[in-house]
């Protein structure tokens, strides 16, 4: 009984304020993480690899870059050695903490030509994220089992945040 007796003793009278110190120490790395990995701002450039799946066409290897300035992104792919951009101010972005969707949705000049671009992306350290890219084209007037009438495309990969020339 005396050791019970103690042990609760102990219990109540041991200091736990130096317990909580390491959960705000992670709180701290946290919130500059948080600050370093939620800027998206800048250049960022890499080589995405195309994937085959059920109900995709094509794989769509290649090059992509982002100029991301606050709310504004351009992107860029790469032919023949020369960066085009691609859909020139249709892009969006919304970002939350270290993620964002960039995205474009539109119709082609027929406007019977429905297509939407998605880049998920997540950085991974400060000078480099994870993109998942997918494109899905609807071309609605024609029947689904005609050449060209619906197609999606999926590529992943990683960019590098590069100076700005």
């Amino acid at each position: 009984m005396k050791y019970i007796l103690i042990t609760i003793i102990f219990l109540f009278s041991y200091d736990i304020s130096g317990v909580s110190a390491p959960e705000n120490e992670l709180k701290k790395l946290a919130a500059s993480k948080l600050e370093l990995l939620s800027n998206f701002n800048g250049v960022w450039i890499g080589k995405l690899t195309g994937h085959k799946g059920h109900n995709l066409v094509g794989e769509p290897t290649g090059n992509l870059k982002l100029i991301i300035d606050g709310g504004s992104v351009e992107v860029f792919t790469k032919t023949e050695e020369k960066w085009k951009q691609v859909k020139k101010g249709q892009f969006k972005i919304e970002t939350h903490k270290t993620n964002a969707i960039i995205f474009s949705l539109d119709s082609g000049e027929s406007k019977f030509w429905v297509e939407t671009w998605s880049l998920n992306v997540s950085q991974v350290d400060n000078g480099r994220m994870l993109v998942l890219w997918n494109r899905i084209v609807n071309n609605y007037p024609l029947e689904s089992f005609e050449h060209e009438a619906r197609g999606a495309m999926f590529a992943s990969g990683y960019l590098v945040r590069v100076p700005k020339k």
